[in-house]
């Protein structure tokens, strides 16, 4: 029987994951399920994995996308919040890529982006239901609006990174 490891890491970009995960296989530690921060690796001999996440969004056909990649050599481990998790065994130092060039690569941050834009209204909703409602005490609503707070912070800051990626990705 194999042993299953859980390991723990906060990531803001994709591409230090795939790194990380990469950098876990050849250390015999094999992506088996991704978590939102803990992740369950099998034990097992080093490899030479790549790793690769695309976001897929609100694509209709997931049975054809996720056969698009199985034809080209991928494994598809796990979805997390729309992340699509993909590994390749990487062959004479030639990493494989799911996305060769630079306006794929931002049409998948802009379906991110996207996303976390489509959060705002429900925040706002949510926010203000709770804020207008008169039975809830003041030490609630300074509760409330906190965490409204950093919601809208951590969204902030993702979006401001995956601008910042973009960006580089243009000049490229």
């Amino acid at each position: 029987m194999s042993e299953i490891v859980k390991k723990q890491r906060w990531f803001w970009h994709d591409e230090d994951e795939e790194n990380w995960l990469q950098e876990q296989s050849q250390n015999g530690y094999h992506l088996v399920k991704p978590g939102f921060i803990s992740h369950d690796f099998e034990k097992g001999e080093p490899r030479n994995y790549v790793y690769r996440l695309d976001y897929l969004g609100s694509f209709k056909d997931k049975e054809g996308y996720l056969q698009m990649f199985a034809d080209a050599g991928w494994e598809h481990l796990g979805t997390l919040m729309e992340w699509q998790y993909f590994r390749n065994e990487a062959s004479a130092g030639e990493a494989p890529e799911i996305f060769t060039d630079s306006e794929s690569k931002i049409k998948k941050y802009r379906r991110q982006e996207m996303a976390m834009l489509g959060l705002l209204p429900i925040y706002l909703i949510v926010f203000f239901d709770f804020t207008v409602d008169s039975a809830i005490d003041f030490w609630m609503n300074v509760l409330i609006m906190a965490v409204f707070t950093i919601m809208l912070a951590i969204s902030g800051i993702f979006i401001y990174k995956i601008e910042k990626h973009i960006k580089k990705l243009k000049a490229l």
